[in-house]
């Protein structure tokens, strides 16, 4: 809808003494519905990245607990050898997982906006069909 409004603004035409027909508003939908298809697929594949991610950084975590337990041999305390695997374990890893967590609830936002925009067509929508 906004890039319909600025397509008219281009043109010349404000927008605001253009009545949106039942037409212009279905195919509205149609284009979202396609775009929330599109990032939903988008969505579920940022999902499995950063599912791989978290994966990855707690496997080298887990690892790194162990190796180094069997080096304290009971000379340190829990906390610690969490801290040093955690370090041992790669800041790369983790920031790799962050990055994607960060990723899948970004796009989860624009999944619920691109909702929140097919519903606000589909409220114009049976309203214009009452009006007819």
């Amino acid at each position: 809808m906004r890039d319909e409004v600025a397509a008219q603004r281009a043109r010349g035409n404000p927008g605001s003494s253009r009545v949106l027909t039942q037409a212009d508003i279905e195919e509205a939908i149609a284009r979202l519905e396609a775009e929330l298809e599109e990032a939903t697929h988008i969505f579920a594949d940022l999902c499995d990245e950063e599912a791989d991610a978290e994966a990855d950084w707690k496997g080298a975590l887990w690892r790194a607990t162990v190796e180094l337990a069997a080096k304290a041999e009971g000379r340190s305390n829990e906390k610690l050898r969490e801290a040093q695997a955690s370090l041992q374990a790669g800041e790369e890893l983790f920031r790799l997982y962050r990055v994607a967590a960060g990723r899948v609830r970004s796009t989860g936002a624009a999944l619920g906006a691109l909702r929140a925009r097919l519903d606000a067509y589909r409220t114009l929508s049976a309203n214009v069909r009452s009006q007819t």
